[in-house]
């Protein structure tokens, strides 16, 4: 297994809210509000800026599935789950409604649906956005407790580089 995919499986069974950065945890607050009640909810935002691992973390917290994109949502056999987080979902109207369809086809009642763009079709939306230095920080402190250093720390706006930088 290569090293960036044993990270990412590392990061993925440790995902909780005490790894957040402080943008990814204010994010968090509105959508666990959200999901008060059944609906949709699009978090966007640019590449890098820890859409991924804010869906892991609402997924464990919620005992709900995490998809890593539609096509996996569409290939699972569950078909009873009230609550799922789909990633890598895309924000074209028109193939947005076919994954609405599909959670509607399988009984899904709230769905945290993650795009790189906002929707434009009315969906509540939470934007999560550019890192700043803190949350570069932040994010090389929970490496560190995971036991992966980078002997010079690499800042930059997208968060899956600075994951990336760690590698040997």
């Amino acid at each position: 297994m290569s090293h960036l995919l044993a990270l990412l499986n590392r990061l993925k069974a440790e995902a909780h809210q005490r790894l957040l950065t402080d943008s990814q945890a204010a994010a968090f607050g509105r959508l666990q509000r959200l999901w008060r009640f059944p609906g949709r909810v699009n978090l966007w935002g640019p590449p890098g800026s820890g859409k991924t691992m804010l869906g892991w973390v609402v997924a464990r917290a919620a005992g709900a599935p995490f998809y890593a994109s539609p096509r996996l949502l569409r290939e699972s056999s569950r078909r009873d789950d009230s609550q799922i987080v789909v990633d890598n979902v895309p924000s074209e109207p028109i193939r947005l409604r076919e994954v609405i369809g599909e959670l509607q086809l399988r009984g899904t009642n709230t769905a945290l649906l993650i795009t790189s763009f906002p929707n434009r079709i009315g969906l509540t939306s939470v934007q999560l956005g550019t890192p700043n230095v803190t949350d570069v920080d932040i994010v090389y402190r929970n490496l560190s407790l995971l036991d992966f250093y980078s002997l010079e720390p690499f800042y930059s706006t997208n968060l899956w580089a600075v994951v990336q930088s760690v590698l040997p």
